[in-house]
């Protein structure tokens, strides 16, 4: 006769305690468990870097309002304000796709080097409210610079 004989794996030590028995079930569906954990936590650990150089990409590729003035001989123009800066460069870095004649415009927003936007006098001194891109004795003339605010010239500092 057949003996009914269960084929459980189960045959071994029947005294586990339940905390035993909890460690050897984790412990049975922790490997694949794991695995995914350090899948998540290296791609969440990689996440800041790839988010770091591609805000970088971003920001070197990025523009900033500006406004384009063709400089006289002289070197006076308006209007500006206290604060605003000039691009000193051949031409200003406009951003592709942008006017480059006087007037609004975008320029990328790289290290540049920029002068103070100066007065060069006040309506009681004859200047009747002009300003020069830089100093009153050595000044940009004869050019087109890129004037930008002081918020925007900040994003120009590297």
């Amino acid at each position: 006769m057949k003996t009914n004989k269960s084929i459980d794996d189960s045959q071994g030590s029947m005294d586990l305690s339940p905390t035993t028995t909890e460690a050897v079930i984790q412990g049975a569906a922790s490997a694949p468990e794991n695995k995914r954990r350090r899948l998540v936590r290296g791609a969440v650990a990689f996440a800041p870097l790839v988010l770091t150089l591609r805000s970088g990409a971003l920001a070197a590729a990025s523009c900033t309002g500006a406004r384009l003035v063709q400089l006289p001989a002289d070197g006076k123009f308006s209007p500006a304000d206290a604060g605003d800066v000039c691009i000193n460069a051949d031409f200003p870095p406009v951003c592709p796709d942008y006017p480059t004649t006087p007037g609004s415009t975008k320029v990328l927003t790289q290290p540049a080097s920029v002068l103070p936007v100066t007065s060069a006098g006040g309506p009681a001194s004859g200047g009747g409210g002009l300003f020069y891109c830089g100093d009153t004795g050595s000044h940009l003339s004869d050019k087109t610079v890129a004037i930008l605010s002081s918020a925007s010239a900040s994003s120009l500092q590297g």
